[in-house]
């Protein structure tokens, strides 16, 4: 009898502790169905925000793709702009060649009668010409070559100058800074 008593009360006592447990559960449980819909609305914020994050590092990787195809252009560019900068300065050279040569021309013409004259540029070199008609056509083409030359140099240093590749590449960064702020803010409020 007296096990039996102490198998009912340990009984009793175990049926209490049980029931305690179950209603601590349910009370766990309401707390969890209460906060489902703001850890749901929390799920789908990050999962947007991680979506977005892919998208622009996606664009950025673009960019930056793009960003070494224009700097190549660019070094391109540079290249062709400094070798006509050299046939401009030699341009240059050789029509103050050709200035020389008409003042020779000129001042010599009064003494010499048509014939061939010879004239040393600044490099040594000699600079001759047989007639007036001559000298007139040579310095005609290269005044044509020294305009068509700068024409191209101009075109040249504005394409550098309007690179729209680098454009975009700091539009999509500094997009990417936006992102990335606004998740480190989610992360900290959560």
């Amino acid at each position: 009898l007296d096990k039996l008593s102490r198998a009912q009360d340990d009984l009793q006592v175990e049926q209490a502790e049980r029931k305690k447990c179950e209603l601590y559960l349910q009370k766990v449980l309401v707390e969890i169905e209460s906060k489902t819909p703001l850890i749901q609305q929390q799920r789908r914020e990050f999962e947007a925000t991680v979506q977005g994050r892919n998208a622009l590092q996606q664009r950025l990787q673009d960019a930056l793709q793009e960003q070494h195809l224009a700097e190549e252009q660019s070094h391109g560019l540079e290249v062709r702009v400094n070798e006509l900068k050299r046939d401009k300065e030699e341009l240059a050279t050789e029509t103050k060649g050709l200035a020389r040569q008409v003042q020779t021309l000129l001042h010599r013409q009064a003494q010499i009668p048509q014939a061939a004259i010879t004239e040393n540029d600044n490099d040594g070199n000699l600079i001759e010409f047989d007639s007036i008609s001559e000298l007139q056509s040579q310095n005609q083409r290269l005044l044509r070559e020294h305009h068509r030359l700068s024409s191209k140099l101009s075109e040249a240093e504005t394409k550098i100058a309007e690179d729209p590749v680098r454009q975009n590449l700091q539009a999509s960064t500094e997009e990417l800074v936006q992102q990335r702020s606004a998740e480190d803010q989610h992360t900290v409020k959560n």
